[in-house]
C-alpha cells in the first residue's frame, strides 16, 4: 500500500518501460504461470498459487471481493463493468521475485489489477480496490492524479476505506493537530509533498482531508479534483484556504484520549526517502530474521544490532529483545529496553517495546512490574496487536490457571519454525483445561475459541464457547469473533445477532465502524446480490 504504488505510477508517467527484472510489470505470462489457480466471479479473476488456499477459503475470498467492490462502487457512485484481476502471492519470496516487493500491497489502475499477499489480502483489499474503481474518473494513462495532486490518490483510498486502526483518520489527524504534528493540506496533497513526507502521517492526513472534502464540498467536487489532478481548480479555493477549513473541522472532532504517546509512536518516523541506506538496513534485518528462523538467536542479536547501528529502526530493537528472551537472557532484555525507552529521542517511537519489557519482568517473577509495563500500553490504547497483547497479558496476571496455560502457548508461538497446526495441537488441550478452571472469564473463552476456530471440525464448538460470553472485558472482541465464525459456517442470522451485541458493547468509534461493516456484510450475503451490478448491489443492503 505504501510508496511502491506512487513510484510505479510516477515511472509510468515518465514513460519508463517496466521490466520483469524490476518487478514493476512482470509479464502476464510469468504471473499466470506462477499463480496458476484461478477463481472467476462476476467482476473478478482471482489468481493464486496452486494449493495455497482451500476451496472454502477461495469461496470466502471471492465473496469478499464482490462485497468490497459493491461498497466501493456505492461510495464513489460508480457503476463498474468488466473484470478486475487480483494476484495473490503465496509468500514474501515469491512476491519479491515476481513483483519486486515483499510487503507492499499495490494496485495498477490502468491495468485493472491488484496485487496482494496471502497473509494480508483481506486487510488491503478495499483500499486497493478504490485505486482501481477510481480509474473510472481518473486522469492520464495511469488513471490517477500524479503530476500535481498525488495525495488525492492515496487520500481517496483512505477516505473510502476509513480504517486506520482503533482510531479513525479524523481522530488521528485531530491528535496530530493538537500536538503540532499535522502537515498542511498542501504538503499532503501535492505530489512532491506527499512523496517526500513521512509515509503513514501522509496517508492518514490525506485520508482525513479527502473525507472532509467529500463531506464538506460533495463527492462530485472530489471526483472533479481527482479527474483534473487539481484540488484548487475543482473547488475554486486555494489549498491554504482549504487547509484552514479542514483544521477548523478537526478542532471539533472528538478524540479518543489519551492519544499523545500513540500519536508520537505512529507519526514521528523518518521518510522513506531520507533514511540512511534503507535497502541495506532491510537486507540486514532480513539476514537477522533468517538467523531467528534457523534457531541461531545469538547471531540474530548481532545482526539486529548491526542493522540498528546502520540506521536506528524499531524492527531491529524488537528483534534483539525477543531473541534475548528466547535465549533466557532476561537481564539483557531488561537492560536493552531500559536504555531504549529512556532515550528522549528514540523512546517515544518504541511504544511496543514495553511488551517485551513486561515479558522480561514476567519471566523473572515480577508480575507487578509486568503489569506496570503492559499498563503503559493499555492506557494509551494504540490499537492493533500491540494493545490486544498488552490487554490480554495484563488480564492474565489475575487468572493464575489461564495465565500459565497462555504463557506456554505464547512460548510455543515464539519458537523458530513454529507452525499454526503444531501449536494448535498443543494449545487446545492446555487452554481447554484452563477454561474448565476459569470458564467465567471472557478471556478464557476468547483464547480457547481462537485456536478452535482454525480447525473446521471445531468451529461450531468455538462459536458455542463464545456465545456464552457475558458483558464485561473482552466482550466486544468475543462477539465479533463469534460473528465471524458463524458467518463462515453459514449461519447468517446468528452471526448478525453477535455483531449486534458487539455494536451495542462498542466503546470506540473504530469498534462501532467495524461492527457496522460486519453487519453490512451479513445484509449483503442475505440479499443474494451476486450477478447484480456492483453499485446496485450495495444499494440493496445499505
Amino acid at each position: 500500500m505504501l510508496s511502491l504504488f506512487a513510484v510505479s505510477s510516477a515511472m509510468a508517467i515518465l514513460g519508463v518501460l517496466y521490466s520483469d527484472d524490476l518487478g514493476f510489470s512482470t509479464s502476464a505470462r510469468a504471473l499466470q504461470k506462477a499463480l496458476a489457480e484461478t477463481r472467476h466471479t462476476e467482476h473478478f479473476v482471482i489468481r493464486c498459487a496452486a494449493g495455497s488456499f482451500s476451496s472454502r477459503e477461495l469461496e470466502a475470498m471471492a465473496d469478499e471481493h464482490e462485497f468490497r467492490l459493491a461498497q466501493v462502487c456505492r461510495d464513489l457512485d460508480v457503476r463498474w463493468e468488466g473484470k478486475i484481476t487480483t494476484y495473490v502471492y503465496p509468500d514474501n519470496r515469491v512476491k519479491r521475485r515476481l513483483l519486486g516487493t515483499e510487503t507492499s500491497q499495490i494496485a495498477r489502475p490502468w491495468m485493472r489489477e491488484i496485487h496482494l499477499s496471502r497473509e494480508g489480502w483481506r486487510d488491503a483489499l478495499k483500499h486497493e480496490l478504490v485505486h482501481v474503481i477510481a480509474s473510472a474518473f481518473g486522469p492520464y494513462l495511469v488513471r490517477t492524479p500524479v503530476f500535481r495532486a498525488f495525495g488525492l490518490t492515496e487520500g481517496l483510498a483512505m477516505a473510502v476505506e476509513w480504517d486506520a486502526g482503533n482510531r479513525t483518520p479524523h481522530q488521528l489527524a485531530a491528535a496530530m493537530l493538537a500536538q503540532g504534528m499535522l502537515p498542511d493540506a498542501g504538503r499532503v496533497i501535492s505530489t512532491g509533498g506527499f512523496l517526500t513526507g513521512a509515509s503513514f502521517s501522509g496517508y492518514v492526513a490525506s485520508g482525513s482531508f479527502c473525507r472532509w472534502l467529500i463531506d464538506a464540498k460533495g463527492l462530485a467536487v472530489m471526483k472533479d479534483a481527482y479527474a483534473r489532478d487539481d484540488v484548487e481548480a475543482a473547488t475554486g479555493l486555494s489549498l491554504e484556504r482549504l487547509d484552514g477549513e479542514w483544521r477548523g473541522f478537526l478542532g471539533t472532532v472528538q478524540r479518543e484520549l489519551p492519544d499523545s504517546a500513540t500519536t508520537v509512536w505512529l507519526f514521528r518516523r523518518q521518510s522513506l526517502f531520507t533514511k540512511a541506506c534503507p535497502r541495506a538496513v532491510t537486507e540486514k534485518n532480513r539476514e537477522a530474521a533468517a538467523a531467528v528462523a534457523a534457531g541461531d538467536d545469538a547471531r540474530a542479536v548481532r545482526l539486529f544490532r548491526e542493522a540498528d547501528a546502520m540506521a536506528p529502526n524499531p524492527r531491529a530493537v524488537y528483534g534483539m529483545a525477543a531473541a534475548f528472551l528466547r535465549m533466557g537472557r532476561v537481564d539483557s532484555a531488561l537492560a536493552l529496553s531500559a536504555r531504549m525507552l529512556a532515550d528522549p529521542v528514540r523512546g517515544p517511537s518504541l511504544l511496543p517495546l514495553w511488551l517485551w519489557r513486561g515479558d522480561a519482568e514476567w519471566k523473572r517473577g515480577n508480575t507487578a512490574g509486568a503489569d506496570s509495563c503492559y499498563g503503559r500500553i493499555e492506557r494509551e490504547r494504540p490499537g492493533g496487536w500491540v494493545e490486544a497483547e498488552a490487554r490480554e497479558k495484563r488480564a492474565l496476571i489475575a487468572l493464575p490457571t489461564l495465565r500459565d496455560a497462555a504463557w506456554r502457548v505464547y512460548d510455543l508461538q515464539s519458537r523458530p519454525g513454529a507452525d499454526r497446526d503444531s501449536v494448535r495441537a498443543a494449545a487446545v488441550p492446555l487452554l481447554r483445561e484452563a477454561f474448565r478452571a476459569d470458564s467465567g472469564a471472557n478471556l478464557s473463552r476468547l483464547l480457547l475459541a481462537r485456536w478452535l476456530r482454525h480447525d473446521t471440525l471445531r468451529e461450531a464448538e468455538a462459536a458455542r464457547v463464545l456465545r456464552a460470553t457475558v458483558p464485561g472485558p473482552f466482550f466486544f472482541e468475543s462477539s465479533m469473533l463469534a460473528g465471524d465464525i458463524l458467518l463462515r459456517i453459514g449461519d447468517i442470522s446468528a452471526a448478525k445477532a453477535q455483531y449486534e451485541r458487539a455494536l451495542a458493547a462498542a466503546t470506540m468509534e473504530s469498534e462501532r465502524l467495524a461492527a457496522r461493516d460486519a453487519l453490512e456484510r451479513c445484509a449483503w450475503k442475505s440479499a443474494g446480490t451476486r450477478g447484480i451490478a456492483a453499485r446496485d448491489a450495495a444499494a440493496r443492503f445499505r
